[in-house]
Parts: structure tokens; C-alpha cells; sequence
């Protein structure tokens, strides 16, 4: 139309791809909104029951699902795991190739074995799964699940369950960059901190070591008053207990010094 550039997105698959795109982790979006949105704009893009997002945990031994969307409830849940051990070749296919297009789940040589655990007791007949990459690793998976009779998919619903997939590696790399960011930045306010306390112990060592030179002197004055052999003797007990006082002193002055030594970091 004459109010549209051709360059716009004008299908629903491309303005939501680009909404999804705009969720900027950098601008505080957290990962676990991400995951929502992305399985909710896909359960209603492919008009499919579930949509899944599930990482690879424990050493890569596991994969667990982090958001699961149901749409006929408009409900979201998490915490199902798979082990990679009981169900190798539909991880095999994961780590070959970009999707897993299970038009018939429950007899595809991919996901079969998924049957008895997991397919069969949630109605699942279909699945159109697509791996996500990050620096060329399978990090996790996206897993789109038809309920009801077996369906086809088309090569648009498959370029946008890839899509998916790769809108999440993005977010996942950026929450990554942002979690090292946010480290270096802890570190930097740390070390600025240490050097804080390391500027203080050294002025309040330098303070305790001329506080106790000043007591030196007055402790010896007041010795050699005491000792005096005219000095009268209410003058000396005072000459005494300027010593003793003098000589407390000394004993917090070094221990002072000694709580601002730096010990081990």
C-alpha cells in the first residue's frame, strides 16, 4: 500500500520476529521474559497446544525445560528434565541439524523414543524442534508440539521455528555479555574498595606510629620527674601515673598498627 515501505515487515511472522528482536537484554530485559514471549508468539504464530524452551544442563548430560507454554491454558511452567543418555538419537539429530521436523513424532526414527516418556502421555503427535546455537555449540533446544491428528509442516512454519531458535542465541549470548560485564564490573568496584582500606590502614598506621613517638616522650618525662630526688612525693605518684597512662597508650597505639598490617587476600 502507498502508506508502507515494501522494506517493512508486513506478515505476521516478520513483525513478530521483529518485536522479539527489539527485547534488548542490555536495557535490563531479563532471559526468563525472553523465553515467554518467545514461546507464547510461537504457539500462536504456528497455532500449535506447546511451545518449549529447554537448555542443556549438567555438563551437557541434561536438558531441562526453563519455559513451557501451553496455549489452550495460557499457562507457563518449568522445570521438566530429559536425560541425553535414554534418548540418543533424538539428541544425534539436535547436534546435526538446525530443526527436527517430526511430522508423525510417535514413528519418526528422531523423537520415537521420546514416545513412552514423554509423547504419548501429553498427546503430543507433531513436533518441529530447532536446535539453538551459540558459537556453533547446541545450547538448547525450542520444541514446538501439535496435539490432535498428525499435521504437515510448511517450509514458512519451519523457517520460523528456526528463527526462534535463533532469536534466542542472540539473547542468550547477550545475557551472557551482560552477566560478564556486570562481573567486571563488581571486580572493578571491589578493587577500588581494597585500595580505599589500603589508603586508610596506611594513614591510620601513620597516625598510630607518630601518636606513639609523642607518648615516648611524655612517658620519659615523666620518669625522670619521678626519679628526681627532689621531685615531692604527690608530684611523682601523679609522674607515675602519667607513665602508666602513657604506657596504655603504646600498647593500643601498636595494636593499631597491627589491625592495619594487610594480611592475606
Amino acid at each position: 500500500s502507498a502508506s508502507s515501505s515494501p522494506t517493512e515487515p508486513n506478515r505476521p511472522a516478520d513483525i513478530a520476529r521483529l518485536a522479539l528482536t527489539k527485547l534488548r537484554i542490555e536495557d535490563g530485559i531479563a532471559l526468563e521474559t525472553v523465553f515467554r514471549r518467545v514461546t507464547e508468539t510461537a504457539a500462536d504464530l504456528l497455532n500449535v497446544e506447546r511451545v518449549g524452551v529447554w537448555l542443556l544442563v549438567d555438563e551437557r548430560r541434561a536438558l531441562r525445560c526453563v519455559d513451557l507454554f501451553e496455549r489452550s491454558k495460557a499457562t507457563h511452567s518449568a522445570g521438566i528434565t530429559l536425560h541425553v543418555g535414554a534418548f540418543p538419537e533424538y539428541f544425534a539429530a539436535l547436534e546435526r541439524r538446525k530443526t527436527v521436523p517430526a511430522e508423525v513424532a510417535l514413528t519418526d526414527p528422531r523423537t520415537a523414543g521420546l514416545a513412552d516418556a514423554y509423547l504419548t502421555p501429553l498427546g503430543i503427535t507433531s513436533m518441529r524442534d530447532a536446535t539453538i546455537f551459540v558459537g556453533g555449540e547446541a545450547v538448547g533446544v525450542v520444541c514446538h508440539e501439535h496435539i490432535g491428528a498428525p499435521r504437515e509442516w510448511t517450509t514458512e512454519q519451519r523457517d520460523f521455528a528456526g528463527s526462534m531458535a535463533d532469536v534466542l542465541a542472540l539473547k542468550i549470548r547477550a545475557a551472557e555479555l551482560e552477566e560478564f560485564r556486570v562481573a567486571l564490573r563488581m571486580q572493578a568496584m571491589q578493587l577500588a574498595e581494597a585500595r580505599r582500606v589500603d589508603s586508610l590502614a596506611a594513614m591510620a598506621a601513620g597516625v598510630a606510629h607518630d601518636f606513639t613517638n609523642i607518648l615516648t616522650v611524655m612517658i620519659g618525662g615523666a620518669e625522670l620527674i619521678a626519679e628526681h630526688p627532689t621531685c615531692p612525693p604527690e608530684v611523682a605518684a601523679f609522674a607515675r601515673q602519667i607513665t602508666a597512662a602513657g604506657q596504655r597508650g603504646v600498647a593500643l597505639a601498636h595494636a593499631l598498627m597491627g589491625c592495619t598490617r594487610p594480611g592475606p587476600r
